[in-house]
């Protein structure tokens, strides 16, 4: 009797361990997506001068691994490649998901707090749409979307008056149809800096921002939209900095830059992309054990990125399109 209790009583604390996820997340990389939307080759690594990504081609692609021929399979947009990226699927155009994000397995299977995963700057894509239900709204990561400017409540509680006071006033030109280009552009300015001032103060494990900033180009000049992509590596070399620096990151995370889509041949918009003619950009990847100074040339799709971060954070998920990135790794992994 005595042997048949201590059995049940074992059952039932490995059934209640095994439902509860694994609460160790110490020792959990950390991974740092960097969505670079609407940057043009042309403009970037097929630029003989790399003038406008001066910090990513002079020090960090010396350091990491760039990939040269990623391919954006579907419908040339923003959330076709961030869902595939999110979730593993090649999705056309955009909309609710059907399946889980990367960031809910995380979040489930380490029982991480809501403030350790972030989705920053979503372009036309609001929080409800971004993660499936089945997993429970509790599974959302936090988010500081652009569309609509929703903040969510971790990130909103270390906004100080005058913060808030700018985001009530970007809310309002919304509402009144004249929220502008230059005004979105102004914004890319506060939203970055709001992400750098959170980020600091939560340590987030998991974060995916879309940096917008370069969007100007659909209705500014070809200055302004270089100019913006200056900006944006400027950024991005800070927050590479950051991590290399911050003790909370160092040695222990993934930095990864990836460009959702190009553009058509004057730059204002978007080109036609189909699977046989596909839109070909670039991602970038650096860690604890990836290749440094390595070039990758063969092609590769968004999807991969995701089955990539699944098997860095060990979580089972639901069947993906993607293949593991594996010749980016010194060793097995």
């Amino acid at each position: 009797m005595k042997t048949t209790f201590i059995l049940i009583v074992s059952i039932v604390s490995f059934l209640a361990i095994a439902y509860a996820g694994d609460r160790d997340y110490s020792r959990l990389p950390n991974i740092i997506i960097i969505t670079y939307s609407g940057l043009r080759n042309s403009e970037s690594i097929e630029d003989p001068t790399r003038q406008y990504i001066d910090n990513q081609n002079n020090v960090m692609f010396k350091e990491g691994t760039l990939f040269t021929n990623l391919i954006n399979v579907n419908f040339e947009f923003h959330m076709s490649s961030v869902q595939a990226i999110n979730t593993g699927l090649n999705h056309r155009y955009y909309g609710p998901t059907v399946v889980p994000t990367i960031f809910q397995y995380v979040r489930k299977q380490y029982v991480l707090p809501k403030e350790k995963l972030w989705s920053i700057g979503h372009w036309q894509h609001n929080i409800s749409a971004f993660a499936n239900k089945q997993y429970g709204e509790d599974t959302f990561p936090e988010a500081f979307e652009i569309d609509d400017l929703y903040v969510s409540a971790g990130l909103l509680k270390n906004l100080n008056k005058q913060e808030l006071l700018f985001l009530k006033r970007y809310r309002n030109l919304i509402k009144q149809k004249i929220f502008t280009w230059p005004t979105w552009d102004s914004f890319a300015f506060f939203q970055y800096e709001i992400f750098k001032k959170n980020f600091l103060i939560l340590k987030p494990k998991m974060v995916h921002y879309i940096m917008n900033s370069t969007e100007i180009a659909h209705s500014d000049t070809f200055a302004r939209y270089v100019l913006a992509i200056k900006e944006a590596d400027e950024r991005i070399f800070e927050m590479w900095n950051l991590i290399k620096e911050h003790p909370f990151y160092r040695d222990n995370t993934y930095f990864i830059i990836v460009v959702d889509h190009g553009r058509d041949q004057y730059y204002m918009d978007h080109d036609e992309s189909s699977l046989f003619k596909p839109d070909r950009v670039w991602m970038y990847i650096y860690g604890p054990d990836i290749k440094r100074g390595a070039r990758v040339e063969r092609e590769v799709r968004h999807v991969d990125l995701f089955a990539t971060i699944a098997k860095i954070m060990r979580v089972k998920t639901h069947y993906t399109e993607g293949k593991f990135l594996n010749d980016c790794f010194t060793g097995e992994k």
